[in-house]
């Protein structure tokens, strides 16, 4: 399992949201840092939820981020 580059707390995990499938990204749940799917999980890269879903036209919501699988 890979432990988050930034705060070192949790695993970075494989998920999409439920509301919409296809929007599929790397995150940690410790500390919200999120990685888009292309991009390497490392602390010269990534990004937050709340900016990432901003930076979407969307509103942040945990409940709608599902977890798919730890990554490796």
């Amino acid at each position: 399992m890979l432990i988050c580059p930034y705060c070192g707390q949790d695993v970075v995990w494989n998920v999409r949201l439920k509301s919409e499938p296809r929007v599929a990204f790397k995150m940690c749940f410790e500390c919200d840092s999120i990685w888009r799917s292309a991009e390497p999980v490392s602390d010269e890269e990534g990004s937050n939820f709340e900016s990432y879903m901003q930076e979407a036209g969307r509103a942040a919501n945990w409940d709608d981020v599902e977890r798919l699988s730890q990554i490796d």
